[in-house]
């Protein structure tokens, strides 16, 4: 041992306080703190060399190491001292499960409980220092300075900050300068894990002037004193970052990195990591990737990291994962790797976060969502699937407190830490229960605000208001009936964004977002509205490739929501001026006009201006006609069908004649790109058949109805030989016919005949082709849907096909299900008690056969309503099955299924 080395860092005295702080002594000072250790305890009747062997490697300022190994047959009573030695080298913070028992100055003490001090926070610390070896100042007054300092470290931390540091010094003036500089180090690690940059930066800035002031002898300790610096230096970087913002951290590293390796060191090696990350986000083109990769010996050993954190915490052993964790967090805090402890703090939040569903505790997951929004690591959260159960639990007022006082914080990590909250507010709010309406609130307006203020870019790490924009179009999906409170904040986002003479995707986003509010919105704010879309349409010059903000802005204006508010304004003319204007111009989308003009009144299109324009368009859109496999095909039929004031009666002829010309050319074919599409305009022309014959010749509008069911009868009828005439085109080619299409076409086939007045002769169509099992389940799924729609008034005798005798004859548990909806629907709906007794029995009958299932919960309650009787023997095989089921389908159905009556005779 160098005695030079202990005498300057007090070791002799002190070595209790190093090894309490014992995670800041460099590589080359450790064998002289273990030498101190054992010269004390137990009467110094161990010998390090007897304990271990040990080998130091050689490297530049921080980039030296030792190695030590256990001795094969240690000093007899030594184990639990090495263990502890070795512990603590392996930086694993499991110095917890030890018992290290040893005589200091005829006091027993357990080392263990010393070594502890290091893991705890602010927040733990406290009950840390009332318990063993810290009470009444530690063994003979050695951890009184510590334990002082500690003290005023927890109490006082809401004090001003020049006058906090003062007095945690002056606590520690007992002590050597190297040592008060690592504890200032070490209180400001802690603050700073807390959170309080400022009062951590200041901290540091008083551990570097004690540094500067020490003056060394042995050249060892030159070196420590240069490393302990350097982790200040680093420190205040980390912290200038989250106070200052990402380029005055970068310049704060510029000069370590600029260091050739072997002069720089370790703190060169840890710049260049830190200001990799800086750099990126300053600028994202134009960054200088400076990393360094570190090749150890191929399969050197290696006990602790945060790899062994993940291991643990995929393995479900938490406990282990969370001190890991806090283990290698610490060290990064300490070494000022700030961007790596961001990492550090996202992962420990995902493992808090699944620890959850083992051991449920509020203080966990709120620790989790600290740790999170700390991070700024917004991509973690598409990692994570929040339990609702958690979220209706945990989420409060006071929680979401928390959540905005950390993003406001620091002014560097503002941006990142706001994207982590936006995107934990689109998550949670679809989950909270109804009562927590007024956070949800309170969550929108935050987010809307974020919106408000930050614009959409190009660069995803710049885009806070882009992600702004898209939580606000999530959150109005999940969550429709919050939309109403939020609306005022909402607008002021889009209209912010609106006027944003950025990147297109300001505008494009704030559309898609108004367009999901707009039905909420008050008459003045859809007005206002309407008035900022079109100074925005109005100030666009037409192009043959109308841009998707354009496109958009049209389809808001023309929607059916805003047009009270177009008339109130008088923008009716401005409007339709707009459409026919950018949308004609695009002649690739020459169709999309015409849905933008079904909603004008017939008056509009009789001015000869907008006839001359509209010319144009209708010629292109008949042209494309002639294609009858073209993608596009429906859409130009609907095109041409639903603005039939703009397009007149050669339009619709032409449309209706492309129409039949595509359901007639399927049977001569297997696959048709249109055709899957095709029952669209069935479902359109059924609910408007009547309205188009205003624009027709005398007659038409029978011969075409006349017409159009005979090729429906024809396609039914061909379908039993044809089904594939029903797959969807792919590669590899389908070798069946899609459920979804097959259904889509019965149910437009049967609801267009029924509103021209042809049902007998396409209904039977349709009942032949059922016939062929590739088409059963799906045609037996889109008559029970007809039926229902269609008439809820007809007696069971009166229904064809009947929606009973199609629940009697599926065979297949995936059909029947898809079927109960309707059948329940049609219960409700039915006044005829005779049929309601009669379905409700099939269906118990059929669910005690096909179940279990959540649907049968409906089917039961309804047949108890009725007073239906159940079969026993269906009923024990059913209970049966129920108790192999997932725990929430038994939760659900055991009930209800104890209640279940057994048939019994009259």
């Amino acid at each position: 041992m160098d005695k030079a080395v202990s005498l300057e860092l007090g070791l002799e005295r002190d070595w209790l306080t190093w090894l309490a702080l014992n995670h800041h002594l460099p590589p080359k000072l450790i064998a002289s703190f273990l030498h101190a250790v054992l010269r004390d305890v137990d009467s110094g009747q161990y010998k390090l060399e007897d304990m271990f062997e040990l080998v130091e490697l050689d490297g530049p300022a921080g980039l030296d190491g030792i190695v030590i190994r256990p001795t094969e047959r240690g000093p007899s009573g030594s184990a639990q001292l090495a263990m502890l030695f070795r512990t603590l080298l392996w930086k694993s913070d499991q110095a917890h499960h030890l018992d290290v028992s040893v005589q200091v100055a005829g006091q027993n003490v357990n080392l263990a409980d010393v070594a502890q001090f290091a893991e705890h926070d602010l927040s733990s610390l406290n009950d840390f220092l009332e318990t063993g070896p810290f009470q009444a100042g530690g063994v003979l007054g050695r951890l009184s300075a510590l334990t002082n300092a500690a003290e005023l470290a927890i109490e006082n931390r809401g004090a001003p900050v020049e006058g906090y540091w003062a007095q945690v010094e002056s606590s520690l003036s007992s002590l050597d300068l190297p040592l008060r500089g690592v504890a200032i180090k070490h209180f400001g690690d802690l603050v700073a894990d807390a959170d309080d940059w400022r009062r951590a930066e200041h901290g540091y800035q008083l551990a570097m002037q004690i540094f500067q002031r020490w003056q060394p002898g042995p050249n060892a300790l030159w070196l420590a004193r240069r490393q302990w610096s350097e982790s200040c230096a680093m420190s205040l970087a980390s912290a200038a970052g989250m106070r200052c913002g990402n380029r005055e951290a970068q310049d704060r590293l510029a000069a370590h990195v600029a260091l050739p390796l072997a002069e720089g060191g370790l703190a060169t090696v840890n710049s260049s990591v830190e200001a990799a990350y800086y750099g990126a986000k300053v600028d994202a083109f134009r960054w200088s990737d400076r990393r360094p990769s570190v090749y150890w010996a191929p399969g050197l050993y290696s006990a602790a990291g945060i790899e062994a954190a993940l291991v643990d915490s995929s393995a479900g052993r938490f406990d282990d994962a969370h001190r890991r964790f806090w283990a290698v967090l610490r060290r990064q805090v300490q070494a000022g790797l700030g961007t790596q402890a961001r990492r550090t703090k996202a992962l420990y939040a995902e493992s808090l976060f699944a620890s959850q569903t083992t051991r449920p505790s509020r203080d966990a997951f709120e620790l989790a969502v600290r740790l999170l929004i700390e991070s700024g690591r917004s991509n973690r959260l598409t990692k994570l699937n929040f339990d609702r159960r958690f979220v209706e639990e945990y989420v409060d007022e006071s929680l979401w407190s928390m959540v905005e006082e950390r993003t406001s914080t620091h002014a560097g990590a503002r941006q990142e830490r706001l994207r982590v909250a936006v995107e934990m507010a689109a998550a949670w709010v679809g989950m909270l229960p109804p009562g927590a309406a007024s956070l949800v609130a309170r969550m929108w307006r935050f987010v809307a605000r974020v919106a408000e203020e930050f614009s959409a870019e190009l660069v995803d790490s710049d885009n806070l208001g882009g992600v702004a924009l898209d939580a606000l179009g999530m959150m109005a999906e999940v969550r429709p009936e919050g939309r109403a409170d939020a609306g005022p904040a909402v607008m002021d986002a889009v209209v912010s964004r609106l006027r944003d003479t950025g990147f297109w995707t300001n505008r494009s986003k704030a559309i898609a977002v108004a367009t999901g509010y707009v039905d909420v919105l008050q008459l003045e704010q859809r007005e206002g509205l309407s008035e900022e879309v079109l100074r925005l349409l109005e100030d666009t010059v037409p192009s043959d490739r109308t841009p998707p903000v354009e496109r958009s802005a049209l389809s808001l204006l023309c929607d059916p929501r805003m047009r009270e508010a177009l008339e109130r304004r008088g923008l009716e003319e401005r409007t339709l001026t707009q459409v026919v204007r950018i949308g004609a111009a695009n002649s690739s989308r020459a169709s999309d006009v015409f849905y933008l003009l079904a909603g004008f009144k017939p008056e509009a299109f009789k001015q000869p201006a907008v006839l001359q324009v509209l010319q144009q368009p209708i010629v292109e859109a008949r042209n494309r006609l002639a294609h009858l496999n073209s993608s596009d095909l429906v859409n130009n039929i609907l095109a041409l069908l639903i603005a039939p004031a703009a397009v007149g009666r050669e339009g619709l002829v032409a449309a209706l004649g492309a129409f039949s010309s595509l359901v007639q050319s399927v049977s001569n074919q297997d696959t048709s790109l249109s055709f899957p599409h095709g029952f669209r305009v069935l479902l359109w022309l059924s609910e408007h058949w009547e309205s188009i014959g205003r624009y027709l010749a005398s007659g038409e509008l029978e011969k075409w109805g006349a017409q159009l069911g005979a090729d429906l009868v024809g396609l039914w009828d061909n379908a039993v030989q044809r089904p594939l005439m029903f797959r969807v085109f792919a590669l590899p080619v389908h070798t069946e016919p899609s459920h979804a299409v097959v259904h889509n076409w019965a149910v437009s086939s049967l609801r267009f005949a029924h509103a021209v007045g042809c049902s007998a002769e396409v209904a039977a169509a349709v009942e032949r082709a059922a016939l062929n099992e590739q088409l059963t389940a799906a045609i037996r799924q889109g008559q029970a849907n007809v039926d229902l729609r269609l008439d809820t008034t007809r007696t069971d005798s009166q229904i064809t096909p009947s929606i009973v005798a199609n629940i009697q004859q599926v065979t297949r548990a995936s059909v029947y299900y898809r079927l109960v909806g309707s059948a329940l629907a049609l219960l409700a709906a039915k006044a005829d008690e005779n049929f309601k007794r009669r379905l409700c029995s099939i269906l118990v009958e059929r669910s005690l056969e096909f179940g279990p299932n959540q649907l049968d919960l409906g089917v039961f309650v309804a047949a108890r309503q009725l007073g239906a009787a159940f079969p026993a023997g269906a009923i024990a095989a059913y209970e049966l099955r129920l108790r192999s089921a997932p725990s929430e389908l038994q939760d659900s159905l055991t009930p209800i299924a104890l209640l279940l009556k057994p048939e019994t005779s009259a």
